[in-house]
């Protein structure tokens, strides 16, 4: 995938309720933690602030160059083979992806890779933009929240909720590791 010049440097968890975000992680005894697509890491910063042990996914070398977290960020593309330096991490128990996936030419292969990063029952919370996002340069796609529930699904993740509107300020998806994911798709449910 490649990646725009520009760094990422987002705020921790925009557009998305950080202390659900932190309950749903403690309640599900998640310690270690992966920010996908993590931008110069803010998140990740924030995410040790409240005591997780916490390491970010970014395309950009720049970033981790530019961060302040960098010993915590890893050089890696979600939807290709997980590298040595994040496998040897695995499984952690939680992962998150806010404003990512919309980015990703597979998005079926990223998440995929994600569910083999968590443990069973570990848990995945992402953000998706809204539809009036599909203008942006660098959004490949734009999901549907019909779209997105069929993904995780065929990802092996269970929805649990879900919060926000597609034609609002966007969804963000909190879901469950619950096995491999289907081989074939089924229906579009």
């Amino acid at each position: 995938m490649p990646h725009n010049e520009k760094l990422s440097n987002r705020r921790p968890f925009k557009r998305v309720e950080e202390a659900r975000v932190i309950r749903m992680l403690r309640e599900n005894g998640a310690k270690t933690v992966a920010d996908i697509g993590c931008g110069i890491g803010n998140t990740v910063q924030r995410l040790v602030e409240h005591g997780f042990d916490a390491i970010g996914l970014t395309v950009n070398p720049d970033e981790i160059a530019t961060s302040g977290v960098g010993d915590r960020l890893i050089l890696a593309d979600i939807q290709q083979p997980l590298p040595d330096t994040l496998r040897q991490r695995v499984p952690l128990d939680a992962a998150v992806s806010l404003d990512c996936l919309e980015h990703l030419d597979n998005p079926l292969a990223g998440l995929r890779n994600i569910n083999a990063m968590l443990r069973p029952g570990g848990v995945f919370i992402a953000y998706i933009p809204p539809e009036k996002w599909i203008e942006c340069d660098y959004h490949v796609i734009v999901f549907t929240p019909r779209q997105m529930k069929w993904l995780f699904n065929l990802s092996g993740f269970e929805v649990q909720a879900t919060q926000g509107r597609y034609r609002g300020k966007g969804v963000t998806y909190y879901a469950v590791k619950a096995g491999q994911g289907p081989l074939r798709p089924g229906t579009m449910k």
